[in-house]
């Protein structure tokens, strides 16, 4: 059996739907050219689709995010994952070393949950810095966010013990945030944005990127998408919405 500080217990979760299938090119465009050397496998969450990077989850008809998330959890079998979604398209290499000590942080039972954003600004309040890694922060227990969707490395049996069926993922980020107090001082963020940068949104002036939104938003792309597909050279659809409207129409 691996001891439970090897790398190999963690599996990255990229978290999706069928209908965002149009997303999933740019996001495994970007991690195969900036992090190809990832030492993780990947497991990737569609309906009945097969996903062009990872392995793909599939967990049959829609339901909802809390209730698909907690299915292909029960899927993986590492006890951390770290969790991205489609919309998280790599701009740089990430900090490789970096985030191998933050796995280790939660492989070791320092922490349940490490967000690798670190916005937004006047909503995200922390106590102070971690005490075994000043890179990290501890979240206030009232913090908002505590649980937003962002990358970030999470302890399988908590993030399960968080979701709840019925929830879309905003729900989740509220909802999920005030159940967290329950594990107090063990949900973190990195200090500074910039150990894996992905398009994001930024404008509140915490992060550090080219781009001032994310890729989606409400269901749209944006035009921070369309930017990275001129700039990455890479060809799609953007004709049609990921929520399947017609692109410029509500």
């Amino acid at each position: 059996m691996s001891s439970p500080h090897c790398l190999d217990n963690v599996t990255v979760l990229v978290g999706s739907l069928d209908r965002y299938s149009g997303a999933w090119l740019p996001f495994c465009h970007g991690w195969r050219k900036y992090w190809s050397d990832c030492p993780w496998p990947m497991k990737f969450i569609t309906n009945r689709k097969i996903a062009p990077c990872g392995e793909s989850l599939m967990v049959g008809g829609d339901r909802d995010f809390s209730a698909n998330t907690r299915l292909a959890l029960d899927k993986v079998e590492t006890p951390v994952v770290l969790w991205a979604q489609e919309e998280h398209w790599l701009t740089a290499p990430p900090d490789g070393a970096a985030l191998a000590d933050f796995a280790k942080v939660v492989l070791s039972g320092g922490a349940d949950h490490i967000r690798l954003s670190s916005g937004w600004k006047g909503k995200v309040r922390a106590k102070g810095a971690y005490g075994l890694d000043s890179r990290l922060l501890v979240f206030t227990d009232d913090s908002a966010y505590r649980t937003a969707a962002q990358m970030a490395f999470w302890n399988v049996e908590v993030f399960k013990a968080l979701l709840r069926p019925g929830e879309s993922v905003w729900e989740f980020e509220v909802a999920g945030s005030r159940r967290s107090k329950h594990y107090a001082d063990r949900f973190l963020c990195v200090r500074e944005h910039k150990y894996v940068r992905y398009v994001l949104n930024t404008k509140d002036d915490t992060y550090k990127s080219p781009y001032d939104e994310g890729p989606i938003t409400k269901g749209k792309w944006t035009a921070a998408a369309k930017r990275y597909a001129r700039e990455e050279g890479l060809t799609v659809d953007f004709s049609r919405n990921p929520d399947g409207t017609m692109a410029g129409k509500a």
